[in-house]
């Protein structure tokens, strides 16, 4: 329940502080005094989007607070799942910065607009012109059957499954997707693969091969210099190793009697032992240095597959082109894991449709059974609200998808005079029956639903006379119940509240600003006096006031 609304820097109010009681509250006012920018303001703490076009001093910020009692309702574990301070008397405060920001307060603890929303749309129903025109339209009129039919149970396990049916469906729509995308690219990617596949790609052996390439593109010169070398070694007359043979003896002749020699002849047998070695390494490759034109050929040919390669993919190294190889064959081995992929979610797509199809069937179940008690509460309701001849149809048509509440599309169709065919309610009914047809649907609803208060903003629209009188009973009757709220320009439905406010502008200066004042049984005369008056109010305009209060 509401109990109090302060509101500073909103529109025309400059500072505003009311305090709301249980049952049923009545506010009135001349147009344009400013009795929506109330509505608008506590629309803004139940999670409405605001702006600084709110603001009305553009250099101070908004803040607009309400007090709330939560005793009669189960929200304490809203309050623990979002980490929030749970109190029955609890403050909603939303703040709207001059910058354009916006800051939202669950007492005191900041919170996102969408959990302020969601908190608000279980303390506050708000109904505006606009929802009357809702009327027409087919998904507020499912939804007003299942608010009556309280298929709220039924719709959350519906809408668990839904969900999860949506995302299947989305998945599986993207996986299918992007195998058409890459069915689209397979030959390229496996041509492309094969490529790099029969290059037979290793970096060691590349690096052996072009090792190779050089020898054999050189080989004449090298087995030149390999030929020269070893005659010089070994080969010509006189080579190194007779030379070297040569020194051993003639320091042998000495070693005898000059031991220096002994260290020299042992430092020209390790030369010479290496000399020997070389000269047979020499010879060893001057055997495999035979040259195979063919083996040429065929090494130039494989090399320049791989250069093409490095250059087709702008890559330097055969590691690089190895790191493609694998990425083309991740690709190839993806489109046959998305093949496995589609399946599983497809697999899990029809589990789940047989699933939302039971509760759907389930649902629409409850709803056609739902039609004919409520078609007589609302006709019983419209008599109370004096359409004693008006007729109300539900017309059920079944839908072939499954939609976000089920698979079932419900219109109404109504006619308020007798022996008038009835028809969809956007085409024959007028403004003041569209008020009551709303206002008979909300008070049906109320009574299945635990929101703590209700607020009605000029639902009364079109409706006078004798009728607006009985529209206050109806009132009256959901006020045992529920805070109710009205903003109304009908005396009749101002003197059925138990509390009534009325809205005013003042004048300062050169500034104008909302007021809002609690009125006693004095000021309620004279207010209601003036509702019935033209200008002036008069005595008999009291009298009938007195009347209306009585």
């Amino acid at each position: 329940m509401l109990t109090s609304l302060s509101i500073k820097n909103y529109a025309l109010i400059d500072a505003l502080s009311i305090k709301f009681e249980r049952g049923f509250s009545a506010i009135t006012g001349e147009t344009g005094a400013g009795k929506s920018i109330l509505l608008g303001a506590l629309s803004i703490i139940l999670g409405k989007r605001a702006d600084t076009s709110v603001l009305g001093d553009k250099t101070s910020k908004c803040v607009i607070e309400g007090e709330f009692d939560l005793s009669a309702l189960d929200l304490q574990p809203f309050f623990i799942q979002n980490d929030l301070d749970y109190d029955a008397v609890t403050y909603i405060r939303r703040e709207i910065l001059p910058s354009g920001k916006s800051r939202a307060f669950i007492n005191d603890t900041p919170v996102t607009l969408t959990i302020l929303k969601t908190l608000g749309s279980q303390l506050v129903d708000i109904h505006s012109q606009h929802q009357t025109l809702m009327l027409s339209n087919s998904s507020f009129q499912l939804e007003a059957l299942d608010g009556y039919l309280d298929n709220s149970q039924l719709l959350a396990r519906y809408r668990t499954i839904y969900q999860q049916y949506t995302n299947l469906a989305a998945e599986l729509k993207a996986l299918q997707e992007q195998q058409l995308e890459l069915k689209k690219e397979e030959d390229f990617i496996t041509f492309q693969f094969n490529e790099l596949e029969a290059a037979m790609l290793d970096e060691t052996q590349f690096k052996a091969m072009e090792e190779r390439q050089q020898f054999l593109s050189h080989s004449e010169e090298v087995m030149t210099a390999l030929s020269m070398t070893h005659a010089m070694l070994a080969d010509d007359e006189p080579n190194l190793l007779d030379r070297i043979t040569l020194i051993r003896e003639t320091l042998s002749a000495i070693a005898g009697f000059y031991p220096k020699a002994d260290e020299l002849l042992s430092r020209f047998e390790s030369v010479r032992l290496e000399l020997k070695d070389m000269a047979d390494e020499t010879a060893g490759l001057l055997t495999e240095g035979e040259v195979n034109p063919a083996e040429l050929s065929e090494l130039t040919g494989k090399l320049d597959e791989i250069y093409r390669l490095q250059q087709k993919h702008r890559v330097n190294s055969v590691t690089e082109l190895i790191e493609i190889k694998e990425s083309l064959s991740n690709r190839l081995l993806g489109l046959s894991n998305l093949e496995d992929d589609i399946g599983k979610v497809s697999k899990a797509l029809a589990t789940t449709a047989k699933e939302l199809k039971k509760e759907a069937l389930a649902l629409s179940e409850k709803r056609k059974a739902g039609f004919t008690p409520f078609t007589k509460a609302l006709q019983a309701v419209l008599r109370k609200l004096g359409m004693k001849d008006a007729v109300f149809e539900i017309k059920h048509t079944p839908l072939d998808y499954f939609s976000a509440t089920g698979l079932d599309r419900v219109d109404f169709w109504f006619s308020a005079n007798k022996g008038v065919a009835t028809g969809e309610i956007s085409k024959i009914a007028s403004g003041g029956e569209l008020s009551r047809l709303m206002l008979a649907i909300k008070s049906m609803v109320s009574e299945k639903s635990f929101l703590p208060t209700m607020v009605f903003d000029e639902i009364d629209s079109g409706v006078s006379g004798d009728i607006a009188g009985k529209v206050g009973n109806i009132m009256q009757e959901m006020a045992r119940s529920h805070q109710l709220i009205v903003i109304t320009h009908l005396p009749q439905i101002a003197a059925k509240a138990a509390q009534h406010y009325k809205v005013f502008k003042q004048s300062k200066e050169d500034t104008t600003h909302t007021r809002i004042a609690l009125l006693n049984e004095e000021q309620r005369v004279e207010e209601i006096a003036s509702m019935l008056s033209d200008q002036i109010v008069s005595q008999v305009a009291r009298e009938a006031a007195k009347e209306l209060l009585n």
